[in-house]
């Protein structure tokens, strides 16, 4: 299988360096794609697809990787919900943001609210008679 993810790897880093030399014009949007070779049409988003598919399997086999991604995944809908109200507001407080920053901000931030929130909602429950 690894041999399989480096194979696609290389060629995806090819179309990368090709596209980088104006070798090729290859355009690639995740939501609506626009590519113009035929071929590129029909393979990109195939080998993409099987790299993805791939690469999930041989980390989930790493047993750091499959804790950390089982507690992002009970979260996934506050981290989705909230990250975009998080680049915002990281984006209106600096003036120089980073990728890191962002994605640091957009992953703990929603987290540690939702942590928070279901802390106070037990302490809620517990206090108030019924």
């Amino acid at each position: 299988m690894p041999i399989i993810i480096i194979f696609i790897t290389i060629v995806y880093a090819s179309l990368i360096y090709f596209q980088y030399r104006k070798d090729i014009h290859l355009t690639l949007y995740l939501k609506s794609y626009q590519i113009t070779e035929p071929w590129l049409a029909v393979w990109v988003p195939c080998l993409l697809s099987i790299l993805i598919l791939l690469f999930a399997r041989w980390i989930s086999e790493i047993k750091i990787l499959t804790i950390i991604f089982s507690f992002l995944g009970k979260h996934t809908l506050t981290i989705m919900y909230m990250h975009r109200a998080v680049f915002d507001i990281i984006d209106k407080a600096t003036t120089n943001t980073s990728w890191p920053e962002l994605f640091l901000g957009g992953v703990i931030a929603p987290i540690f609210l939702a942590i928070i929130y279901k802390k106070s909602k037990k302490k809620i429950i517990q206090v108030m008679p019924g």
